[in-house]
């Protein structure tokens, strides 16, 4: 037995000896459970995790009236994160492999020269990583898309997804991009993750179930450019059983497939369409009015029938005037009158 651990032994029966001569209840007060195989298990106690996992101490008052008077220090070697954690409940974590020592340390403010220490050992195990993942949705409607989130466990460090039916089908690296479907069905989901320890193979089957949507006829988001006082008729982007356009401003005519609008100024219209299994689609139509004035890009007074008036096409105005000169700046034509 090396020197340190003789210390320690000595200092955990001088500890013991205290608090028995203090009080018969807290020789209790250092009882640690540890969550393995769901059995709690005394601090003291050689306890066998695998590198990766995170472990859970804490420490239980069993009626100690010098409970809340203690400071609890604590010391594990090898694990990730500080040296010394502090507190009555700590979470440890092992990266690398092999035996560990492990220290509580126990100090009764009350007494200064009162301090308990227990010590043992942990076993850390070169165990291969452990697939695993979670998904905002599993039953989505055609043309929608799902996030993936990997949870993994036991270090891994290197993932491959395939989403059958999906786009994309095949994604490298911890967190997919957003997955979409087209298509109606049933869809695998498979992850494989590799670890300096091994590698693990998760394959959920049918776990994506694709319902029909809304039947897509035309971009679901369109612009458009009107100038002022021009009309325009806009189409519903899918096939539906419900339709619901938004909003109802500037409208001449509206039916479920059909708006035809005259907008004085700039506005988004939607028409929200949707079947009776639930799915919706939105359409969405931005429809820019050019304000100022509108005039003619060209004029040809030759009846024909084709530009032979040239006007001011605004039909919203107040006309102060209207002057129209030569090239030698001649007056050839005034109106006051649209």
């Amino acid at each position: 037995m090396s020197s340190r651990n003789l210390i320690f032994s000595f200092l955990f029966l001088v500890a013991f000896e205290k608090l028995s001569a203090q009080t018969d209840l807290c020789d209790l007060i250092f009882f640690v459970p540890v969550p393995i195989n769901s059995i709690d298990r005394p601090f003291g106690q050689l306890d066998t995790i695998c590198a990766g996992d995170t472990i859970t101490y804490k420490i239980i008052n069993k009626d100690c009236p010098y409970f809340n008077n203690v400071n609890f220090s604590w010391i594990f070697e090898g694990a990730d994160g500080p040296d010394s954690i502090y507190g009555t409940t700590v979470n440890v974590t092992y990266s690398d492999t092999g035996s560990f020592n492990k220290w509580v340390f126990g100090s009764n403010t009350f007494d200064l020269d009162s301090s308990w220490v227990f010590q043992a050992d942990n076993i850390v195990l070169p165990c291969p990583p452990t697939a695993q993942l979670t998904s905002n949705k599993q039953t989505i409607c055609t043309n929608e898309c799902i996030e993936f989130k990997d949870q993994s466990r036991r270090l891994a460090n290197n993932w491959q997804w395939f989403f059958e039916g999906g786009n994309p089908t095949y994604f490298q690296g911890k967190e997919p991009p957003p997955i979409c479907y087209t298509d109606t069905g049933k869809y695998d989901v498979q992850l494989i993750v590799n670890s300096r320890f091994g590698v693990d193979t998760l394959l959920l089957n049918d776990y994506i179930e694709v319902i029909a949507g809304p039947e897509l006829l035309l971009p679901i988001n369109q612009n458009f450019l009107l100038k002022e006082g021009d009309s325009i008729t806009l189409q519903a982007c899918a096939k539906g059983n419900n339709y619901n356009w938004q909003p109802t401003t500037s409208v001449i005519y509206i039916d479920d497939t059909l708006l035809q609008i005259q907008p004085d100024e700039t506005i988004l219209y939607t028409n929200t369409i949707s079947t009776t299994n639930g799915c919706n689609t939105i359409c969405s139509y931005n429809v820019k009015v050019q304000s100022g004035l509108l005039l003619p890009t060209a004029f040809s007074p030759n009846n024909d029938g084709l530009n032979d008036i040239f006007r001011i096409l605004n039909t919203n105005i107040t006309l102060h005037g209207f002057s129209i000169y030569n090239r030698w700046g001649q007056l050839v034509f005034y109106t006051n009158r649209l």
